[in-house]
């Protein structure tokens, strides 16, 4: 054997160690440091690779040490063991940078090694004696296969009769443990895990290996997770459900507890049904209930089973109820009351008869988003179609995250001027000219009394538009909250407009933007639904969709306002001016035009046609949108 060889043999010390808790140290193979209820170990692997070291037994030991404990030999029988069992064993240095093995090429088959500890222990009166002390009958000692290593002085209890995982524990008081390494055996498995989906029952689910068999013996079907390995469990139930019903019974100590708490959190997790019980009765673990009331945990076992077995079946009626709620027969009276109710919240027209005819008779309880490039007149058009709904007798709620309560107002005054002056504009006023009372000193008559006779019209339907003027600091709760209060204080449903969306708080303070838009759109559509009124958002573009035609690609953020919106608008300039594509310095030229001509594309609607186009006239100066003459359905003119 070469030196190299050697060396790689040596530094199979890892795999022959088991590692503790605290994860950088390992359970000690001589005085068991590691099994105790702290589950803490003592030894340290040395820099070398090769030596380890015990702080609680102060022994420094190798490979070699290991196994001439393990199997009671000399230094020399020893070395030929380590030949036998890693002697084709790659080098494990840079563990970390080796492909990860399958369990099926790391399996090793150990049954001709647990056949001949079955036979030994039928010859050994010492281990046969502490396996009947532990409850056993010579029935379960040969179903499980139990048997006996003469070498180690320990009982080796095989995970299935496949004979590809074992471990061993001594009949003495040293309470050491032994597992195959896992470069030979793979990762351990969970004890009679078969039981998972051939019990066709109910199974319990216990620490220890030995708890499983007195389970098993007094009548039940049970599974061990080795100590508090509840991953390995868990994994199993992801790549393959289990039916049967899992009944929780860890040990009753503080281990135990915690060890149950947290695989109860892992099985909710998967979905996985699970109940618990405790069937230790006054004892530490079921091996120990079986050892001094056998007949008490047969009949805590049986009646665990029966209690599992009504729960779940109730849960399984319950869930039927629940589930048959949601049946359309289930649901017939709502909607008839839905109907009636409707009769009371019809649609709401916005003031533009084309736009109302595109939109099937005008704005329902949904959630519409209309969006634009900067400055095209979004949230004029917001404004006006809400000022036009207020004259109806409609009250509006608006979120203004941009413009002040007075800005608002002055727009709106500022349209009515132009709306009076029959196009005749010599006398209008600009939102300026109508909020810097500083101009009115050289104002003449006749634009005075236009500005108060446009304050006169604006007061006629001001009593139903309520402002929320709050910039970054209005998200989806406190406009729940606001709507709660405006109808327990008006009795009326509002419309709800929203300037603008993109600029709503996030739930979630550390939410990335997309997030935050998914997030609010839903909480937006929850919100139409539970108070059945409508909520018009505001939406801005990216950035890179402004040279284009308008699509629902182009809205920012666009995943979550594409699937959430039930109408999704989108304002632009008419093609006849801007063509398909249109640069940076064409865009500046068609706003600097006197009069925009702009058009409402119908990107979608939920329960109505797509594509309609309405051209409107866009007079910036005095916030006014008019329908054109001629509207387009569909691409084509009519």
């Amino acid at each position: 054997m070469t030196d190299f060889e050697k060396d790689t043999i040596r530094r199979q010390i890892t795999a022959m160690l088991t590692p503790a808790k605290n994860r950088s140290f390992y359970i000690c193979p001589f005085c068991g440091s590691g099994t105790g209820p702290n589950a803490t170990g003592a030894v340290k692997l040395n820099p070398d690779g090769v030596h380890a070291h015990c702080h609680a037994c102060d022994k420094h030991f190798d490979v070699m040490d290991i196994l001439g404990h393990q199997y009671g030999l000399d230094q020399a029988g020893a070395f030929l063991k380590a030949q036998e069992l890693f002697g084709s064993a790659p080098a494990i240095t840079n563990q970390k940078n080796q492909p990860p093995k399958s369990p099926e090429k790391l399996g090793k088959d150990y049954s001709a090694y647990i056949s001949r500890c079955h036979d030994t222990l039928r010859e050994c009166s010492e281990a046969l004696t502490y396996l009947h002390r532990r409850g056993f009958t010579d029935e379960t000692i040969d179903r499980f296969i139990l048997g006996f290593d003469k070498n180690a002085n320990q009982i080796v209890v095989p995970y299935s009769s496949a004979g590809r995982y074992f471990i061993r524990r001594s009949i003495d008081d040293k309470h050491t443990f032994y597992k195959p390494p896992t470069a030979q055996a793979g990762p351990e498995p969970v004890y009679n895990e078969m039981a998972l989906w051939s019990s066709g029952g109910t199974v319990f689910v216990v620490e220890a290996q030995l708890c499983a068999i007195s389970i098993e013996q007094s009548g039940g079907h049970a599974v061990a997770i080795g100590g508090t390995g509840t991953n390995r469990l868990v994994d199993r139930l992801k790549a393959k459900p289990s039916n049967a019903i899992l009944i929780l019974s860890m040990d009753n100590d503080e281990r135990g507890a915690e060890t149950r708490d947290k695989l109860s959190v892992q099985l909710q997790e998967i979905g996985q049904p699970f109940y618990i019980a405790d069937i230790a009765g006054r004892r530490k673990d079921p091996n120990d209930a079986l050892q001094h009331e056998p007949e008490a945990l047969q009949g805590r076992i049986l009646q665990a089973i029966e209690q599992a077995a009504a729960q779940r079946e109730q849960d399984a009626l319950a869930e039927q109820e629940a589930y048959r709620k949601m049946s359309a027969a289930a649901h017939i009276d709502d909607f008839l009351d839905g109907v009636k109710e409707s009769a009371n919240t019809p649609v709401i027209p916005t003031g533009f008869d084309r736009l109302d005819e595109v939109l099937d008779g005008g704005i329902f309880p949904a959630l519409h988003v209309i969006g634009a490039i900067s400055s095209l007149g979004k949230t004029t058009l917001a404004l006006q179609i809400a000022d036009q709904i207020a004259q109806r007798g409609n009250d509006i709620l608006i979120f203004s995250l941009e413009m002040s309560r007075a800005e608002l107002m002055g727009k709106s005054i500022s349209r009515i001027t132009f709306e009076k002056c029959a196009g005749q504009t010599v006398n209008a006023k600009t939102t300026h000219g109508i909020m810097e009372g500083g101009r009115y000193a050289n104002y003449n008559p006749a634009e005075l009394d236009l500005i108060q006779e446009a304050v006169n019209a604006y007061s006629t339907y001001a009593g139903n538009i309520y402002i929320e003027e709050s910039i970054g600091a209005t998200g989806t709760t406190k406009i729940r909250e606001r709507i709660q209060q405006h109808i327990r204080v008006t009795g009326n449903r509002p419309m709800v407009v929203i300037d603008y969306l993109q600029a709503l708080a996030p739930a979630d303070p550390h939410a990335t933007e997309k997030q935050a838009v998914d997030r609010n759109v839903s909480e937006l559509k929850r919100i139409t639904r539970d108070f059945k009124l409508p909520v018009f958002a505001i939406s801005s573009l990216n950035r890179a969709s402004y040279g284009s035609r308008i699509s629902m690609s182009a809205f920012k953020e666009s995943g979550s306002i594409e699937y959430g919106a039930d109408v999704l608008l989108g304002l632009q300039f008419q093609k006849e001016v801007a063509g398909d594509s249109v640069s940076e310095d064409k865009i500046d030229e068609l706003k600097n035009a006197r009069t925009r001509r702009v058009e409402i594309k119908v990107l979608k609607s939920r329960n109505g046609p797509t594509g309609d186009t309405v051209p409107f006239e866009y007079v910036a100066m005095f916030n006014s949108f008019q329908e054109s003459r001629i509207t387009t359905t569909q691409g084509k003119r009519i």
